[in-house]
């Protein structure tokens, strides 16, 4: 039990709502409310008072993805933020300044990406604003990405897999970048960390194009006027087999959008779907 108890609070770690958990003799709760906040008095904490971290809600600029993303900046001689300290790049190391994101962050667990609530790994995801030999601005996060069609993911091997994994590094590249665009920050950087962010952003593989352009169409299904369509015909029994190619029919639309659609509405729990398929006939869409 104790094995069982470890694994489910180290693999659900964002979970949507709190879940109570009795294995006995183990009693805890997976709760919602556990995410990593900026400390209040980190500036009595880091080595160097020139050193000013940035944290962004990364939810306001994704469509995808939830939570916070912390970048280790600090001010340079002209007084703008920048991703290296008297020449030296700044990083989370035991070495050199010894900077770690505890110093910053309270109830920071480890960099954590999660699909869906499940802890999930994402190779080179901690080197994503920056280019070799070009230097990198120095990240801590803690991100949960909505799982859909375009992210495929292995629970078991608690991993993002296929083309998705680019495709996840790249969104989260863009939502930073809005993020301090709209926040007036990036007018506040060093031309030097500017141009990082920038050869960051090139690094496009065709792979990540391919997953962009799913989810492009992902956004485009997501309109309210397509996802109110289509729960307005939506069957109040058990759904046949291939009901989104009937719904698809009904509204002229491509087949995919239709099963896009369809799995939104039930992620919003607007559209439940019967425990049981029915083979063949079964309700009528409306």
């Amino acid at each position: 039990m104790a094995r069982a108890a470890s694994y489910l609070q180290q693999t659900v770690v964002n979970p949507r709502f709190d879940v109570s958990v009795d294995l006995y003799p183990y009693s805890f709760v997976l709760s919602k409310k556990n995410r990593p906040r900026l400390r209040s008095n980190y500036r009595g904490r880091v080595p160097d008072s020139r050193i000013e971290p940035v944290v962004l809600d990364v939810g306001r600029w994704s469509e995808r993805m939830t939570g916070i993303v912390l970048l280790l900046l600090a001010r340079d001689p002209d007084g703008k933020l920048s991703h290296a300290l008297d020449g030296k790049q700044l990083r989370f190391s035991r070495e050199g300044l010894g900077i770690s994101p505890t110093m910053f962050l309270s109830g920071y667990r480890n960099n954590c990406l999660s699909v869906n609530g499940f802890r999930m790994g994402l190779t080179k995801v901690g080197k994503i604003l920056g280019a070799k030999g070009e230097g990198r601005v120095g990240i801590a996060f803690d991100v949960d990405i909505v799982g859909d069609d375009a992210v495929l993911y292995n629970v078991s091997r608690e991993k993002i897999i296929g083309e998705a994994a680019p495709a996840i590094r790249q969104e989260l590249r863009h939502a930073i970048l809005r993020g301090l665009k709209e926040t007036g920050i990036y007018d506040q950087l060093a031309e030097s960390t500017k141009d990082v962010l920038a050869l960051a952003l090139e690094r496009r593989t065709p792979k990540a194009d391919n997953i962009a352009r799913v989810e492009e169409k992902r956004l485009r299904v997501m309109q309210e006027e397509i996802l109110t369509a289509v729960a307005g015909i939506l069957p109040s029994g058990k759904w046949p087999l291939g009901l989104h190619r009937r719904v698809a029919a009904k509204l002229g639309i491509p087949n995919s959008w239709a099963w896009t659609a369809i799995g939104e509405l039930r992620r919003r729990g607007v559209a439940e779907k019967a425990d049981e398929r029915q083979q063949g006939g079964g309700a009528q869409i409306r």
